[in-house]
């Protein structure tokens, strides 16, 4: 049961990593909730991006657990705090590189 933060932060980042693995593939905007509310010029290019942004969020719970399957709680959770920060910032980058934003 000391692992159990692990298992689900494991668990919940892999689940993301699939969903934005399926998204890339298919490049289908129909896949993304509330895709009728953005103005989208070239659909495939916004899934994409929209792919990778949810593949670098979904990386913050992936590092967490394996921070917390070393390092003490504070750590978890600053480790998680600042690569939460850091790749919202990267996701925007990609979407503004892709014209998106």
């Amino acid at each position: 049961m000391e692992q159990a933060f692990s298992i689900l932060m494991f668990v919940f980042g892999g689940m993301l990593l699939i969903y934005s693995a399926i998204l890339y593939a298919t490049g289908d905007v129909k896949l993304i909730p509330r895709h009728w509310a953005a103005k989208i010029d070239d659909e495939k290019a916004y899934a994409r991006g929209i792919a990778g942004v949810v593949a670098l969020v979904a990386l913050t719970p992936v590092l967490g657990g394996v921070t917390a399957l070393f390092a003490p709680p504070l750590v978890t959770g600053i480790v998680m705090a600042v690569s939460f920060i850091l790749f919202m910032y990267l996701g925007v980058q990609i979407m503004k590189k892709g014209g998106q934003i």
